[in-house]
């Protein structure tokens, strides 16, 4: 065999590998029958044929294929008998690169060698897309079974079979043709293949969603070798690089001789169309002429765009109905030759020409149906560019679209895939690419070779195949449009937009947008919108900000036209805003910058569509658009809609100077879709409804608001009771002394003055002081401890409820969790791998390197976030000297309170004096933590993201990747930053509106804050309620604690793989004056020993609240909230709750007192 490794393959290398395996086919002692000889032999010539093509780089193998002809002619008539079946395709090798050049020279000089075979696979394939394209899919089906038992099974009859399956017989049919695949082999590139081809079929898969997925996942693979391949296949797209081409051309050799063909004839279509280096441009040649006796029209074709040899015996399309387009012939006379085509025998041509005559005078109903029906519509509506935001079911362009992928093996399928594509090309050059592919696919001469090769040197030479008529005149006009003298003979809107599309291909711009005008006010849809996209790309040449704005406008607002086939980004992007301002006054330019996609990252962009709206918004003197409906404006109304409902987005007034908060940003969102459902009728429904909706976000955010305002919270009605308990002696002791005046000045001014050496408050008890100043500072020491420490009504338990258990470090992790680059970490503190962007790294090293960077990075947060959590953020006490929280009785303040004491006539009335004075003492620590999280620690997450940026950029050496990285990091930054915002402003006391809240909005408030602290929660949810709740502005807190628990342990503890089934009922008992709260979700998959220990801590937990009623871990922060659960419910009723696994279901019960007749 030859030798392997860095040792060159010589010529005599490859010859001595044929000989040895003939000499294994041929031997008589191999008890093996002919047909395992033949695969033997088969799989054995294939790695031969990729040995040889690295020993014939720098002379014709020509010479080579003669020899193997020779040599094994006996095999090839032996096996012949014996059709390559599904096990040759198993065998897949890697080949080393050569140049494209090259690569070319030897396939084609191997097609060449195949010629027999590859002829016979055209008339087949002819008759097989024949067939298909008369309606008959099962001839057509029965014709490709005769195929593949002469030419054997190949990727090209595969991917055809499931097509024709699909339309004939229907998805089983398809799916068994994958099955039988499946039954050879479960994985590698056949199986990929066949599985892309047959979800492709599928009746239910969006062919749009089709190539965007597959663009993304093998963009995710980007650096494998066999990405450019898989992404040829399954989308048609070619590489933009050599290499890349090249790479395609050397995996295709694995395969069957017809796929090779195949690719190869694709491969020449598309490099025919580009700027090639003058070896490829002779390689390309000189295969064309290695093909020259192949009888295939694409062959012929192509002999033509790279030789300027045309051949006579290509057919010739009648092209009656576009001459009589093109010359704006009666009505009458249209609709006679459009009924006579559809007798015709349907090509690619004649679905062209019907297509455009449709676009312009209609279908009657009884001309047809079925396939070519589907063709004619679906075409004439990519020519109109009109429906794009219609429903996919309703979109005949997009039927299409999926139909010509489906069928993309037979040249109609390529031809119409790239003729869908050039409709809908943004750029027109790129365009006039796609039509000179549509045209080589195309089986005849005709409209497609004279538009699409109307700069070629050769053009007079096709025309001449044609009478001198209306499609011939306009052909004419775009070769030479200054000398055309037919051109009076033409429609005036289609001689603008031939001269037009000649001026922009002669590099011309501004001419041709001046021309272009006649044709952008056409009747002609088709006219008008093709002169639109080739206006925008001069424009985009030219800088003309303001007629590209009206123009992108007109287009997309009155025509539907989709905002990715106008080259909108590219008129647009590198401007600056001094150059769009004087466009600005008008609503088309921010309607135009509102239809770039993809501006998330892009701040210049985003900063101005905002100065764009600002500019329009003072023109006409207003500072919000709601404002606009008290306006009169010479507005068209569809664009005050457009403009109202797509430009004025809640993203966009946010950043609004005279909008201040997100609850403005809603309130006016609210307004705007209040005036839509005047504006617009024929949706006022649907604005309307988002009215409610809008409203009903606004309650919900009154309530997070509300329950942020709350964690910092004592109970002051329970905490009052239990001090009116506590203090009543000791007051009325104090009260005694007052009316007695036994206070001395003395007494007063000693307190004063050692409290003003800052010693502690508890130092006071063992000061020399009246008896009435000891027991006024013995009465504010044990408000105080009430205040701080009481469970579970006092300071620390509910920071430790609301804020430290979960909320604090889930709302400051969860963004940088969303955007992938914060680990989770596991319980024996080292951190995840998966779920996180590194997996989206191709290369292996700098995967694990960013894997090490994000961990480092989340344990650096995470150390500083439980520092927050198990530290800082608590009461000062013994257990926790670091706390922040503390109240210091300053000299000041127990004048306060004595002056206010000596004055307060009822205890009720100097416990309320207490309380706000505590209050009032807590505020510098309250203050402390704010600028803690404000500063101190958006410092921290900020620099620890900037340090993550930077050692990203040394890892990742992909451009793509690292902007990517980079990215999302800014992304996690920003959110993080905002959640210690909005955490610092749970230390800010909200003040209370009165105001009630129903059942689902109090639901709606506590599956918000538990996705705050989630990175994706979103419960399969089922509401059951036998009353309609009303729930006070003040006890909504304890209601969504209640809530905020136990849906926060389904978040935590489920392993559903979707979306966790809940249950949850609130019902009310009459009977009990109580308030039923049942959640039942399921456990998901638990294995029988984690069921187990689930159950035993279960068991803990029930003895634990026995024992203590919760108050042991209630302020333990981790594995207990179940013991804050049971500090909120009524401490009256054993059954205040219940909770068990039951049948893979975990079942909690809480009761709450409630009054129907006085409700929370």
């Amino acid at each position: 065999m030859a030798q392997q490794g860095k040792k060159r393959i010589t010529r005599e290398d490859v010859m001595s590998d044929v000989r040895a395996l003939l000499s294994r086919v041929r031997a008589k002692g191999f008890k093996v029958d002919d047909r395992k000889r033949a695969f033997i032999y088969r799989t054995g010539l294939q790695k031969v044929l990729l040995d040889a093509r690295l020993s014939y780089t720098k002379a014709s193998p020509k010479g080579f294929f003669e020899a193997l002809d020779k040599m094994t002619f006996l095999e090839t008539t032996r096996f012949a008998r014996q059709p390559v079946g599904h096990d040759f395709l198993l065998q897949f090798l890697t080949a080393e690169p050569l140049p494209l050049n090259i690569e070319v020279l030897w396939v084609s000089s191997r097609l060449q060698h195949e010629q027999a075979v590859i002829n016979e696979h055209i008339r087949y394939a002819s008759e097989i897309e024949q067939l298909f394209l008369r309606g008959d899919a099962s001839k057509a089906l029965q014709k490709l079974n005769e195929y593949e038992d002469k030419l054997g099974i190949s990727l090209w009859a595969t991917e055809l079979r499931i097509a024709l399956a699909q339309t004939s017989q229907g998805l089983d049919a398809q799916k068994s043709v994958l099955n039988d695949v499946r039954a050879v082999r479960r994985k590698g590139m056949w199986h990929y293949i066949t599985n892309t081809a047959s979800v492709r079929a599928e009746p239910s898969v969006s062919i749009g969603w089709f190539i965007e997925e597959n663009r993304r996942r093998l963009e995710r693979q980007k650096n494998s070798p066999y990405t450019d391949y898989l992404r040829y296949r399954s989308i048609g797209v070619w590489p933009e690089t050599n290499a890349g081409c090249s790479k395609v051309l050397r995996v295709e050799q694995n395969h069957h001789v017809v796929d090779i063909y195949e690719t190869f004839i694709a491969f020449l279509q598309e490099v025919s169309t580009r700027s090639c280096s003058s070896e490829l441009e002779k390689a390309t040649q000189q295969a064309l002429e290695n093909l020259k006796l192949i009888e295939d029209t694409r062959v012929r074709k192509l002999e033509f765009k790279v030789k300027g040899v045309l051949s006579i015996d290509v057919p010739i399309q009648d092209l009656e109905l576009t001459d009589l387009l093109f010359t704006a012939a009666p009505t009458k006379r249209i609709q006679h030759t459009i009924r006579k085509n559809y007798r015709s025998h349907l090509t690619v041509e004649s679905i062209i020409s019907l297509a455009l005559a449709v676009a312009k005078d209609g279908l009657s109903k009884g001309e047809s149906s079925s396939l070519k029906l589907l063709a004619v519509r679906g075409l004439a509506k990519a020519f109109q560019r009109v429906g794009y935001q219609a429903a996919i079911g309703e979109r005949p362009d997009e039927e299409l679209t999926k139909l010509a992928h489906v069928y993309s093996a037979t040249p109609f399928g390529r031809a119409m895939v790239s003729l869908l594509r050039a409709a809908s090309s943004p750029r027109t050059d790129e365009a006039l690419k796609r039509l000179q592919i549509s045209a080589l696919n195309s089986p005849a001469w005709g409209i497609l070779d004279l538009i699409g090769f109307a700069s070629h040197p050769q053009h007079e030479l096709l025309t001449s195949l044609f009478p001198s008529k209306g499609t011939k005149w306009f052909a004419d006009l775009l070769a030479n449009s200054d000398q055309d003298k037919n051109e009076i003979l033409l429609r005036p809107d289609l001689v603008s937009l031939g001269r037009s599309l000649h001026k922009i291909i002669s590099g011309m711009p501004q001419r041709a947008a001046e021309i272009a005008s006649v044709a952008i006010s056409s009747t002609s849809r088709v006219i008008a919108a093709h002169a639109a996209v080739l206006a925008l790309n001069c424009y985009a040449r030219t800088g003309a900000i303001y007629e590209a704005s009206k123009l992108i406008a007109r287009e997309h607002v009155e025509y539907g036209v989709d905002p990715e086939s106008m080259p909108v980004r590219e008129i647009y992007e590198g401007i600056e805003w001094r150059d769009m301002k004087a466009a600005a006054s008008a609503p088309e330019l921010s309607i135009a910058l509102s239809l770039i996609q993809s501006t998330e990252g892009d701040d210049r962009l985003r900063t101005y569509r905002r100065f764009a709206l600002e500019t329009l918004l003072k023109s006409v003197g207003k500072d919000r658009p709601s404002a606009l409906r008290s306006t009169v404006t010479d507005w068209p109304t569809h664009y005050m809609i457009f403009f109202m409902e797509h430009v004025c987005t809640s993203a966009m007034l946010d950043m609004l100077p005279s909008i201040k908060s997100s609850r403005s940003v809603l309130e006016e969102r609210r307004d705007i879709f209040g005036y839509l459902a005047i504006l617009d009728k024929v949706r006022s429904d649907y604005h309307t409804h988002e009215v409610l909706e809008i409203s009903r976000e606004i309650t919900v955010l009154d309530g997070l608001r509300t329950i942020d305002g709350s964690r910092v919270h004592v109970d002051k009605e329970s905490l009052t009771r239990r001090l009116k308990v506590d203090l009543a002696e000791s007051f009325q002791r104090y009260s005694s002394l007052s009316r007695t005046n036994e206070a001395t000045t003395d007494g007063v001014a000693t307190i004063v003055r050692d409290m003003s050496k800052e010693q502690q408050p508890d130092y006071l008890l063992s000061m020399p002081t009246s008896e009435m100043d000891e027991i006024l500072v013995s009465m504010f020491l044990r408000a105080r401890d009430q205040f701080m420490f009481n469970i579970p009504h006092g300071l620390d338990s509910y920071i430790s409820k609301r804020i430290r258990h979960g909320s604090i470090v889930g709302v400051i992790r969860a963004p940088a969790e969303r955007e992938g680059v914060a680990a989770r970490r596991n319980l024996d503190g080292s951190y995840r791998t998966e779920g996180i962007l590194a997996d989206s790294v191709a290369d292996t090293h700098q995967r694990a390197a960013l894997v090490s960077a994000i961990a480092n990075t989340s344990k650096a947060i995470d150390q500083h976030l439980l520092k927050l959590k198990d530290t800082l953020l608590h009461v000062k006490s013994e257990l926790k000297p670091h706390g922040l929280f503390s109240i210091t009785l300053t000299p000041p303040m127990y004048l306060v309170i004595r002056s206010f004491a000596s004055s307060d006539a009822s205890l009720d009335s100097f416990i309320e004096t207490l309380l706000k004075s505590l209050w009032a003492m807590l505020t510098p620590s309250l203050a402390q933590a704010q600028i803690l999280l404000k500063r101190d620690s958006v410092a921290f997450v900020s620099d620890q993201f900037h340090s993550l940026r930077v050692r990203a950029q040394k890892i990742l050496t992909n451009a793509e990747e690292r902007a990517a990285f980079d990215a999302a990091a800014v992304r996690a930054s920003v959110g993080m930053q905002a959640a210690l915002q909005t955490a610092a402003s749970w230390f800010e006391p909200a003040e209370s509106n009165p105001r009630s809240y129903t059942l689902d909005e109090v639901i709606a408030i506590a599956l918000e804050s538990v996705r705050a602290t989630t990175t994706s929660f979103v419960p399969d949810l089922e509401i059951i309620s036998n009353f309609e709740f009303s729930f006070s502005e003040l006890t909504l807190p304890l209601v969504c604690d209640v809530l905020y628990i136990a849906l926060g342990n389904v978040a935590a503890h489920t392993k559903a793989k979707f979306d966790p089934k809940v249950r949850l009922e609130v019902n009310s008992s009459e009977a009990e004056n109580s308030i039923v709260f049942r959640v039942r979700n399921e456990l998901g998959y638990y294995r029988d020993e984690e069921l187990t220990i689930l159950q035993q801590k279960l068991e803990l937990i029930r003895n634990e609240l026995v024992a203590s009623k919760g108050k042991a871990k209630a302020r333990v922060e981790g594995g207990s909230g179940l013991h804050k659960l049971a500090t909120i419910v009524d401490q009256g009723g054993r059954d205040s709750m219940e909770f068990a696994c039951v049948d893979g279901y975990f079942e909690l019960t809480v009761t709450l007192p409630y009054s129907r007749d006085r409700p929370f």
